[in-house]
């Protein structure tokens, strides 16, 4: 299965045509399928990537892409548009994204695809100096593993103190820092969770609440730590802005004492990293992505808060590049 119209490798001499040709030669009753239709892209993108590919010396009539159809409808005409530098290209763009918002066109329904990501910046740049909010899926960040751990370790802080029952964010940083709560004591509260009918965070706060027997003091001191960390965030959620939050967050879960140095260190520049992109979000927040400005019966100052910061992490959870880290 493949496709031998792409080769990402060439540079390194691969040649996707001589793969399928091996394995024809290899195995002689082999039967060629090729899969035509597309169900994705416009009828007109559809007929372009067809004439273009159909051109190809190397592949030509014979590419299953060449007689490439859709039902699809012929959608809006390609365009076609060269720079002479990235700064144009930016500019052009940012222009086209604020020609469309004008018409009605919501953000959320817009997307800028870029190959490098280095240029992604610098449309964020530019559209935040233009007021217009935006996100990027991915950051430059996420090209370090370990930053990209680290990001996801502070928003499960988050997500665990807007949601107790989040059980994914409390089995990520549950011992994390390292606090006396590991396989063995999650395990025991996952059965005190199905007893009691709540989540494993609650249990370890009922555990605490009715001194249940069973557990090891380092295990009851690290349920106190977390339920007292999560407490503070919560109530930072309700008090100040998302940034402060995100703050917050690395002073009481990874601050001094609870860390090495160097960790430590990561943690606060992955904070800085993190609050600017909230920053480039602006004002307008709400129609990017997605969270509805109208607070609910009962909600407090901390309502901007909370739904600036669900819409974020559900956000950068949803990142491609984040998912294998869950």
């Amino acid at each position: 299965c493949g496709d031998q119209d792409q080769s990402i490798y060439g540079f390194l001499a691969g040649k996707a045509s001589n793969t399928f040709k091996e394995f024809q030669n290899l195995f002689n009753n082999t039967k060629v399928i090729k899969l035509q239709k597309n169900y994705r892209s416009s009828g007109v993108l559809v007929k372009a990537a067809a004439a273009l590919i159909s051109r190809n010396p190397l592949q030509g009539a014979t590419s299953a892409a060449a007689g490439a159809y859709t039902d699809n409808s012929l959608g809006s005409r390609i365009v076609l548009s060269p720079f002479k530098n990235a700064e144009a290209e930016v500019k052009s763009v940012c222009d086209e994204v604020e020609r469309c918002k004008a018409s009605g066109v919501p953000l959320r329904q817009m997307a800028v695809l870029f190959r490098l990501r280095s240029i992604g910046r610098d449309f964020q740049l530019a559209l935040a100096k233009r007021k217009v909010p935006c996100m990027n899926a991915a950051p430059e960040w996420t090209n370090n593993p370990v930053k990209k751990g680290v990001v996801l370790d502070l928003l499960a802080y988050v997500r665990l103190a807007l949601s107790t029952t989040d059980e994914e964010a409390m089995d990520r940083i549950a011992n994390k820092p390292t606090r006396g709560i590991g396989k063995t004591a999650l395990e025991s509260l996952a059965k005190y969770s199905i007893r009691w009918r709540c989540s494993k965070f609650d249990a370890a706060a009922r555990v605490l609440r009715l001194e249940t027997e069973g557990f090891a003091q380092p295990q009851i001191k690290g349920f106190r730590d977390l339920v007292q960390t999560i407490k503070g965030i919560k109530q930072d959620i309700k008090e100040k802005s998302a940034a402060e939050v995100l703050e917050g967050v690395q002073t009481r879960a990874f601050g001094a004492g609870k860390k090495k140095k160097d960790d430590s260190n990561t943690y606060i520049e992955t904070v800085e990293m993190l609050k600017e992109d909230l920053a480039m979000v602006g004002e307008s927040e709400d129609e990017l992505l997605g969270a509805s400005r109208t607070a609910e019966p009962g909600q407090g100052a901390g309502g901007a808060t909370e739904r600036k910061l669900m819409a974020f992490t559900r956000f950068v959870r949803n990142s491609s590049d984040l998912k294998e880290l869950r």
